[in-house]
């Protein structure tokens, strides 16, 4: 039997969910993320092997509860109340956590609803309509005007949260990549294609399956903000669904040129905006309204900052983001906790000069209305010992004014232990052994013809292991341990 092989150390991947949003609405609030995968060669695996059991979702800090999906919607809260929430990945065999999504918070107030069409047509189940699959894939696009928007009790500027489609008959297969985009428009109907240009995505999913017997609503992962004067374009498409059916019906109201769409049995129309027909049947749509926020409003990513061991009177460096969701500028300070410095990091355009970019316990942090900025946080640790706290960002947000990062760094000793080192024979040289130094990342392995030197650096490693092949008949060693 051989000598052993040098040991090696594996952590199966546990990846965070990213790009969380959270919408309010009335007594909810709305999260979407953006989905990870598990092992990307399914018939590889064994049954189970890396898969991803759920996401697991948090509010406040707390597990709320786990889904399948990357969408989910957070009811039974307090209009007034802000929430914040991170969402983890759970995988199964092997079993495991991820570590948190960004944060994202929201403040859920009441929201109203109107509908936009009142004919009481319904679409047969051959007819084209954003959730009928009588063709594998359609894009469809419609116009509602700023005058039935009025008539409906409607004023702006205001936010749409979510539409709904009143879904009489609900297609027999869920509609992949589906999604909705919109935009303001002169045009009153779409005689014409509207284009991609400017187009807002405020909803997607991978798998939606819509519910008959009213509106289904959906609830925006990003807000449509209605000046009050224009006309409003829905956009909405889905990629081709496994085979086409004639099943999927929804209520229309008879409009010249009221629904444009292209479909087809082989390739994706999401992002087709020629050809194609037009017909009369505008769907009626059902909106969830907000008011439009007012004042500053912060994000802050990530939520916590994990260091790990640094080694004492070095210095570490990770940053984070503030953002300002609001309509008015964000003014307040950043604190951190003993053995922490914070800086504002210079965009490309800005010179140092410019910016209070010097490393502080405290800074003051001004974010214009919908700008991010970016910080850097230093870990100095000057002791042995471990050093846990909390980044606290104090502003003047009109709701949730102060958000805390958690921190966590460990200082470990500069001066390293002496390797213990075994030698050996083999064939055509010789082979280095050595027990694993505490808190070293690398070693040195260095090799001289006499015992006084000079030596020279044979490797810089991080394996416990080393063979000189060369062939000298005879040669002196030294490893070091570094960090």
């Amino acid at each position: 039997e051989s000598d052993a092989t040098t040991p090696v150390n594996a952590t199966p991947n546990a990846i965070a969910p990213t790009n969380l949003t959270a919408t309010p609405g009335n007594a909810l609030v709305g999260l979407s993320w953006m989905p990870v995968s598990g092992r990307e060669d399914l018939a590889l695996a064994k049954a189970g092997d890396r898969a991803i059991s759920s996401y697991r979702i948090y509010r406040n800090g707390t597990p709320v509860t786990t889904t399948t999906e990357n969408t989910y919607q957070d009811t039974g809260l307090t209009n007034g109340l802000t929430y914040s929430y991170y969402v983890t990945t759970v995988y199964a065999n092997p079993a495991g956590e991820s570590a948190a999504s960004n944060s994202a918070s929201a403040t859920p107030f009441n929201t109203t609803y109107a509908i936009i069409g009142m004919g009481t047509a319904v679409t047969t189940v051959r007819q084209n309509s954003p959730i009928n699959i009588a063709n594998n894939s359609t894009h469809g696009q419609s116009v509602y005007t700023a005058a039935a928007l009025n008539a409906a009790g409607i004023t702006g500027p205001i936010q749409i949260m979510g539409l709904g489609f009143n879904v009489v008959t609900a297609p027999n297969l869920a509609l992949p990549n589906f999604i909705v985009r919109m935009a303001h428009t002169t045009a009153t109907n779409v005689a014409a294609w509207i284009p991609a240009t400017g187009l807002l995505t405020t909803y997607s999913n991978t798998s939606y399956l819509p519910t008959a017997g009213g509106y289904d609503m959906l609830t925006f992962s990003t807000p449509f903000t209605w000046n009050g004067t224009d006309n409003i374009l829905v956009d909405t498409a889905f990629s081709p669904v496994a085979t086409a059916s004639t099943t999927g019906t929804v209520q229309y109201t008879y409009v010249t040129s009221g629904y444009r769409l292209a479909f087809s049995n082989t390739a994706d129309q999401t992002n087709v905006f020629t050809g194609g027909i037009v017909v009369g049947r505008l769907p009626n749509i059902r909106l969830a309204l907000q008011p439009v926020p007012v004042g500053p409003l912060m994000s802050v990513n990530p939520p916590s900052i994990p260091f790990g061991n640094v080694a004492e009177n070095t210095s570490a460096v990770q940053q984070f983001t503030v953002q300002n969701t609001g309509d008015q500028t964000l003014t307040g300070n950043i604190t951190t906790p003993a053995g922490y410095t914070v800086s504002l990091q210079a965009r490309e355009d800005e010179t140092e000069h410019s910016l209070e970019t010097a490393q502080r316990n405290t800074i003051g942090i001004t974010v214009l209305a919908g700008n991010t900025q970016t910080y850097q946080l230093t870990f100095n640790p000057i002791a042995t010992t471990v050093y846990n706290g909390n980044v606290v960002i104090a502003t003047n947000a009109s709701s949730n004014p102060t958000v805390n990062i958690a921190v966590t760094g460990t200082g470990i000793s500069s001066a390293l232990p002496t390797p213990v080192v075994q030698i050996s024979t083999v064939s055509s040289g010789f082979k280095l052994t050595w027990i694993e130094v505490p808190n070293a990342s690398q070693y040195e392995i260095y090799s001289a013809t006499d015992p006084d030197g000079p030596y020279t650096l044979l490797s810089t490693q991080s394996e416990l292991t080393y063979t000189d092949l060369r062939g000298l008949p005879k040669a002196f060693y030294q490893v070091r341990a570094i960090n």
